[in-house]
């Protein structure tokens, strides 16, 4: 996987909020249960546009992908080494 490409992909073609540095990561490396994974990075999309955007970079830099709603999910479903789309927003 292309990190830097990844990174570069993303915070030029989205709209709505790419969270890269090392803060944003940790504070989505955990959710409710005790599992912990730090993600490659958090798009938090403005618009169903941006998700598809989100997805095409991921699957071009060949990232995975890991959706996140409220982050309640007691057995790790919403943390992973991961880009995570946050859409609680």
């Amino acid at each position: 996987m292309d990190g830097t490409g990844l990174a570069s992909y993303l915070s030029r073609r989205i709209r709505g909020e790419v969270r890269l540095n090392g803060a944003d990561r940790a504070m989505y490396s955990a959710a409710t249960g005790n599992y912990r994974q730090v993600p490659i990075g958090v798009v938090v999309p403005r618009d169903a546009e941006d998700v598809e955007t989100a997805i095409a970079g991921c699957r071009r830099f060949d990232a995975p992908v890991v959706f996140r709603g409220g982050g309640t999910g007691m057995a790790g479903q919403t943390v992973n080494v991961a880009v995570l789309i946050d859409t609680s927003k």
